[in-house]
């Protein structure tokens, strides 16, 4: 494993410099379904980086022993509430804390002493000219320090100023992860109050998370929270966050409505574009937010804000069936999408693509989008092909017998 060295040519042992124990282990995600379930990255190759890699120098006062990462405890904690353990998960999420705090402020400490000299302030800010300062001056611990902290950013995330450097581990004593585990141990506990407190502290330190993705999780939490605390508009807020980013949502605001690609699927809907072109000519990719769409859908058509709810189950369909269509084009090599129909057929015969689909309720989305385009619209083809599609080729029975039903009953 490489870190930053492309603009700082120091020693063969700085490109060995191992990450410091701020790192986080990513969660293990539960099955693969090729590109639609985020990637996760091994704990264990973590473990062996640390086992194999020699810190650099042996005589620095670093606090934090080899053995007593933060991380470990953070994994301990995890695993402990995986496990339904909650006083072992409360108890290792705290020990991982108070070590990311210890660590965190020695660095913010040591740094600021390496810099105060005159005759280091006189070198600038530039840490490529500090490094060779402190490494003339032999100080080890400001090295390290630099070691560790360019072992977790490029040098370009501070600015190549040691006076960043000396503020992200002032803000680096927080450990969003820890926040995240407590979160859920006080939630299943029944203090929803403080477990928000928790996902929110989360929320506002989430540039320190070592898998920045795990933003969406601590927003996906957060409106759990809030349905247990009856809050909706935390519940809407949260869920419109987790779709902030896609610059091809309008955001339901008005304000990107304009050229915005999930608008322009409404429009499409409404001027009766047939099934078979609308699925051909959208495509989106989202898999963070796909659940958030869906989300959104029932929250609003909940509310009676349909015209709400159908842009949200129409953007997340069209989500859905690009991400079910690429993972289906990796099983047929000679697969090509034609029909909505034609696409569930496949899928269908794929037992991973099946699992995913009922995890994510992605056929009950399915036939509440059918159901939607037929109450707000007059698109009575788009509607009446999602329901025959879902009652011949459907993986979940119940939605299938629903699908049927109405089919039944709309021909009579």
């Amino acid at each position: 494993m490489s870190y930053y060295t492309e603009s700082i040519n120091y020693s063969t042992r700085y490109k060995s410099r191992q990450k410091e124990s701020i790192m986080v282990p990513a969660k293990k995600t539960v099955g693969t379904f090729f590109s639609i379930i985020k990637p996760a990255f091994s704990v264990m190759s973590i473990a062996l980086l640390f086992m194999i890699v020699t810190p650099m120098f042996a005589t620095t006062t670093y606090p934090i022993k080899e053995g007593h990462e933060a991380w470990r405890s953070l994994e301990k904690a995890e695993l402990a509430y995986d496990n339904g353990n909650l006083g072992e998960a409360l108890k290792y999420a705290k020990e991982a804390r108070e070590i990311r705090r210890v660590g965190s402020e020695w660095c913010e400490t040591k740094l600021i002493n390496s810099y105060k000299p005159l005759v280091v302030q006189q070198k600038g800010v530039d840490i490529n000219v500090l490094y060779k300062v402190f490494l003339e001056r032999e100080d080890l611990d400001a090295v390290d320090i630099l070691d560790r902290s360019l072992a977790l950013h490029s040098i370009d995330f501070y600015n190549s100023d040691i006076t960043q450097v000396i503020s992200f581990w002032q803000k680096s004593s927080h450990y969003p992860e820890t926040d995240i585990v407590l979160a859920k141990v006080y939630r299943d506990e029944g203090e929803y109050d403080l477990s928000k407190q928790y996902l929110e502290k989360a929320w506002e330190y989430r540039e320190l998370l070592y898998i920045p993705d795990e933003k969406y999780d601590i927003l996906y939490d957060l409106a759990k929270t809030a349905l247990l605390l009856k809050d909706d508009d935390l519940y809407e807020k949260s869920q419109l966050l987790i779709l902030a980013d896609d610059s091809d949502f309008s955001g339901l605001s008005g304000e990107r409505t304009k050229n915005c690609l999930s608008s322009g699927i409404i429009s499409s809907i409404k001027n009766k574009m047939s099934s078979e072109k609308l699925f051909m000519l959208y495509r989106h990719i989202n898999r963070n937010g796909l659940n958030a769409m869906f989300n959104l859908s029932k929250y609003y058509q909940d509310l009676d804000e349909n015209e709400k709810a159908l842009e949200c189950a129409a953007f997340g369909c069209i989500t859905a069936i690009t991400l079910i269509n690429d993972s289906v084009e990796q099983y047929y090599l000679d697969y090509k999408f034609t029909t909505f129909e034609q696409l569930l057929a496949h899928a269908n015969n794929i037992d991973e693509i099946c699992v995913w689909m009922n995890v994510n309720n992605i056929w009950d989305s399915f036939f509440d989008f059918a159901l939607l385009v037929e109450k707000t619209t007059d698109n009575k083809e788009l509607s009446d092909a999602v329901l025959v599609a879902l009652s011949k080729e459907s993986c979940n029975t119940k939605v299938q017998i629903k699908a049927q039903s109405k089919v039944s009953y709309d021909s009579n």
